[in-house]
């Protein structure tokens, strides 16, 4: 079992939803820093506002001081009544480190004796945001500030909602990516399995074939050698030579021979050693295959003729392709060369030992030569 494939397409699958997870983390960090990023401007930006309003509440507050139109007390009460408060975002007031006001009239209390100093000190730990401002009346500096809790003001920003609105859907859509990536891997390694059993069963079906041909081949071997070593067939069949085959075909009525197929074989062979018997023994195992009235002789040294009476031009290629695969063949195999020409006169007036010529001259070029 080849386990290298199997390896690297782990390899190469774990390296794919890792480079996707690796995306996908990535791109979350960008969009959580730019969140953050967004975050922090608007918390500036806001603290900016506040400080603006804490500065005009500071001018007012010694405005009324300064002309006398109020005392501390009354400034105090005037200013805080016309400004916003709640519970996230309230007011202080201080006299140099003394606190004199912080949220309401009860919360005051809780502050007399804690310093400006600590009083934001505390504040800022407990995650609040101090806008602040001073002007000096006589030998006191008076310190007005504004407290607004981090949380009031992520939640006048729409912060969180931002948070959700985006990194959900980028989650959201990551992990369908990730499942439709991880489905389709296990889809792809699925086909690639049943691929590679499809191979392994064509590569064993290749094998089966060809072990059937090998089998076919060596049976067509053996029945060529048992045609042409067939005592039987040896002795019944006649080879003429040319002229008492052309004397044959002047004497035979043209009716009773038409249709005629005239083929017309050459052999020979690199391998010294065969002699002429072999080469008629040869010949005449044609005879075993072609089950028509026939007549074959030799016109040349190793170049015979097969005439094959009463033959119609459309039997004639089936008579061809039998001498090929069943004869042609295999002998090539054992060192023979072969070459073969084929004719058929399927009317009265065509001469036969011209057909007989041009098929012979076709061969004596190379040229298998099929004239219907």
């Amino acid at each position: 079992m080849n386990w290298k494939k199997p390896a690297k397409r782990i390899i190469y699958q774990f390296i794919l939803i890792a480079s996707v997870g690796i995306i996908v983390t990535a791109i979350i960090l960008f969009m959580a820093i730019e969140l953050r990023n967004h975050k922090t401007s608007f918390i500036n930006n806001y603290e900016k506002e506040q400080q603006v309003l804490t500065n005009q509440v500071s001018i007012r507050m010694n405005y009324y001081m300064v002309s006398g139109q109020m005392d501390i007390s009354e400034a105090i009460s005037t200013v805080i009544n016309e400004v916003e408060t709640s519970g996230s975002k309230f007011w202080f007031i201080a006299e140099n480190e003394e606190m004199l006001f912080v949220r309401d009239q009860n919360t005051s209390k809780l502050f007399e004796f804690i310093s400006l100093s600590s009083f934001i000190k505390q504040s800022r730990d407990d995650n609040m945001s101090i806008s602040s401002s001073s002007f000096i009346i006589g030998d006191n500096q008076y310190t007005v500030g504004l407290c607004v809790k981090e949380a009031y003001m992520n939640d006048i920003g729409r912060v969180s909602q931002h948070y959700i609105y985006i990194i959900m859907p980028i989650i959201v859509i990551s992990a369908m990516i990730i499942v439709i990536l991880v489905i389709s891997i296990l889809h792809i390694s699925k086909q690639e399995d049943r691929i590679k059993e499809l191979e392994d069963d064509a590569i064993e079906r290749n094998k089966t074939i060809e072990k059937l041909n090998i089998s076919i081949k060596q049976l067509q071997l053996e029945d060529v050698e048992r045609d042409y070593n067939m005592e039987e067939t040896i002795q019944k069949t006649i080879i003429y030579n040319r002229e008492v085959l052309i004397s044959l075909l002047d004497k035979i009525k043209k009716e009773n021979i038409v249709p005629l197929t005239i083929i017309v074989v050459e052999l020979s062979t690199s391998d010294k050693s065969q002699n002429e018997d072999n080469y008629h023994k040869i010949i005449k195992s044609v005879s075993r295959l072609i089950d028509k009235e026939h007549v074959i002789a030799e016109v040349e040294p190793h170049i015979f003729t097969i005439l094959l009476f009463k033959t119609r031009s459309d039997s004639s290629n089936d008579i061809k392709d039998t001498l090929v695969n069943k004869w042609a063949i295999p002998l090539k195999r054992q060192g023979f060369i072969i070459r073969m020409g084929l004719s058929s006169i399927d009317n009265y007036d065509a001469k036969v030992d011209k057909v007989f010529d041009l098929i012979y001259r076709e061969v004596m070029k190379g040229i298998i030569h099929d004239k219907r």
